[in-house]
């Protein structure tokens, strides 16, 4: 574990965030040694706290390429539309995530992830309706589940990992979706994801 859950708990004293934040640094690190020993040029994560981490505590000298998975995605816009990604018509309760952790645990790292509606919209047959970004998964998460089942959703879409693992034990039977994984069901491939 890249350390995010037991920054985003609290670890007690001064020593005890250091301590957590080497902890933060020292497996960034055994990352980059892995892929580099494997030959890689670039690590993908597939979660934005590894990523967000890894940004925030390896010198950028040590940075190899190291990308957020949606971000390759939105890189091959063009060639995915190309394949004309469609869904039978569903309604899309877009949850963008607040942004507050991000802001918390690692001020100097961007995440564009309001580039990554633009990969809901390509689809065909869906409709996206905006959830408000500025509540906060872990607080508001039954709110947001209770905002999508009142306006008739059929799914929420997030592009943030944390907010898909907060939101999904509320959900009352509504899927929760990674944005990648919409994109996969509409390019009709497998390894959407179920829930």
């Amino acid at each position: 574990c890249c350390g995010a859950g037991e920054l985003d708990l609290g670890v007690g004293t001064a020593e005890d965030l250091k301590k957590t934040q080497d902890g933060c640094r020292e497996f960034a690190e055994w990352n980059l040694a892995q892929a580099r020993n494997q030959g890689a040029k670039s690590i993908v994560y597939f979660c934005q706290w590894c990523f967000y981490l890894a940004k925030q505590y390896l010198p950028e000298e040590k940075q190899m390429g190291l990308l957020y998975y949606p971000d390759l995605l939105v890189e091959r816009l063009d060639q995915l539309r190309e394949l004309k990604p469609g869904l039978p018509p569903t309604s899309v309760g877009y949850f963008e995530g607040c942004h507050i952790r991000n802001i918390t645990y690692a001020p100097d790292v961007d995440i564009n992830l309001k580039s990554y509606r633009q990969l809901v919209e390509m689809i065909d047959g869906v409709e996206i309706v905006d959830l408000p970004k500025w509540k906060c998964c872990v607080v508001y998460r039954d709110e947001i589940v209770q905002e999508a089942l009142t306006k008739g959703l059929d799914c929420i879409v997030t592009p943030c990992a944390s907010c898909w693992t907060h939101i999904i034990p509320r959900r009352r039977g509504l899927p929760i979706k990674l944005v990648q994984s919409i994109v996969a069901e509409a390019l009709g491939l497998a390894g959407g994801s179920p829930l």
